[in-house]
Formats: C-alpha cells, structure tokens, sequence
C-alpha cells in the first residue's frame, strides 16, 4: 500500500527525488483472466429487460435463462487467475527505469529541464 503525504502524491515524491527509484523487492502479483461472461450476463439482463417492458415472453424466459445460466457457470469456475512472477515484474519494471533514464539523459543532454516535463511512466 503506497504512503501519501500530500495532495499531488507523485509530484511530492519527485520534488524529494524518489519517484524513479526501484522498490527494495518486487512481490509476486495475481491477475483476474479475461472473460466474457460479464458481457454475457449484461447483454441477457438487457434483452430479458426489453422482452419483459414489450411483454414478448419468450424472449424474457430466454433472457433469463442464458442470465442464470452464465451466473452458475461462472460461480462454478475456479480457475479465475493467474501469477506474474516477481522475477517478469522485475525485468518489465528495470526496462521502464532503463528507458526513463535514457529520457532523462536526453533531455538534461538539451539542457535543464523542469520538474513538471519528466516523462510519465
């Protein structure tokens, strides 16, 4: 959890130099998987939604159906993740640093910058 001691967090930490500075230890991270099931359910609650305001019953009972279908299937599935190893976040995090330093040293290379132009990352 990151520690805020102003307003403009990331401004605060690059006026006391330590924005760009990598962590001590990079921990493992879990990632939801992609799926569609969301998408599903809100497309059946739509078209249940329709059917049930223009009284066409059998699109309504089809709705609901492929709603609570998806429901169940989806609450059954568990297998909904999966790991970054700490060592990837750590190679994709030193490539992001290496690049900002190469930013940084082309535009000290152009002459002095200000604090606001650093690049973003």
């Amino acid at each position: 959890t990151p520690v805020v001691h102003d307003i403009d967090a990331f401004m605060d930490m690059k006026e006391k130099g330590i924005a760009y500075k990598p962590p001590d230890r990079y921990q493992d991270i879990h990632m939801p998987k992609n799926t569609a099931k969301g998408a599903i359910i809100g497309a059946s609650a739509g078209v249940f939604g329709f059917a049930m305001v223009w009284y066409i019953w059998w699109l309504a009972i089809l709705g609901a159906f492929v709603m609570l279908l998806t429901v169940i299937v989806r609450a059954s599935d568990d297998d909904t993740g999966y790991i970054v190893p700490a060592a990837d976040v750590q190679q994709i995090e030193n490539r992001r640093y290496r690049l900002l330093a190469d930013a940084m040293a082309d535009r000290s290379a152009d002459g002095p910058a200000a604090p606001e132009s650093l690049p973003e990352m």
